[in-house]
């Protein structure tokens, strides 16, 4: 699993809603230059008027302690704001705090809340941790079936760990009907983006198969491929 953190900021809180947008325009513009306690000192009264982009980004600098002493507690207090405001990343963010413990409480059971809320957007990364807190019970009853379900929604999207359990399932016949041409085109996909693990799993997969069942897998793997590129 692994914390959503806002990209390259200064690009995303350029293409963001500004309001008031001269105000947010200066947080903008300190972050730039790299004043990040200018930032926060512009952004903090935006957020605690609602300004739901602001608060986003205050979470996030108080996350990595950017212009703000490092408080997961303040990230967590943020990230609830957004999230309850429906917005998927920080869903995704809180989710991720809750599972480990992090700025709040330890709990499977929120950080599944939150990871469905988020997963429910069509959010990657919330759907392949709620399908690997699935398949692990935690929080929930464990299924294999359903985090098949939610590892193929992330696959589909190129998001190469869930692609790698995807095909673990397949190769495994857990929750779905064990098939290795479907686990092949899947580590295939995640070892084109150089995901060595996947490259291993390719390697072993194909002592089992025969030569045509690779090259069906490969077709495969190049339909997805020149689909989705």
């Amino acid at each position: 699993m692994q914390f959503i953190r806002s990209g390259v900021l200064a690009v995303m809180l350029l293409a963001s809603p500004m309001a008031p947008a001269a105000q947010f325009d200066e947080g903008v513009i300190a972050y730039n230059m790299g004043d990040f306690s200018r930032s926060v000192e512009i952004w903090l009264p935006l957020a605690q008027q609602g300004h739901i982009k602001a608060q986003d980004y205050l979470a996030f600098m108080f996350y990595v302690g950017r212009g703000v002493p490092q408080d997961y507690e303040q990230a967590a207090h943020w990230y609830r704001k957004v999230a309850e405001q429906g917005g998927d990343v920080a869903q995704y963010n809180l989710g991720f705090l809750h599972y480990i413990g992090q700025g709040v409480p330890q709990s499977y059971t929120e950080a599944v809340k939150w990871y469905r809320l988020s997963a429910g957007q069509g959010n990657a990364k919330a759907q392949y941790d709620l399908g690997y807190s699935v398949s692990r019970g935690h929080g929930v009853q464990r299924s294999y079936r359903e985090a098949f379900q939610w590892f193929s929604k992330a696959a589909e999207q190129g998001y190469i760990p869930a692609q790698n359990s995807l095909a673990e399932l397949y190769s495994e016949g857990l929750g779905v009907p064990e098939n290795y041409v479907l686990a092949y085109q899947w580590y295939s996909l995640a070892a084109a983006e150089g995901d060595t693990e996947a490259q291993h799993q390719m390697r072993r997969l194909s002592h089992r198969m025969t030569n045509e069942q690779i090259a069906k897998a490969q077709q495969l793997a190049s339909i997805w491929w020149n689909k989705n590129n």
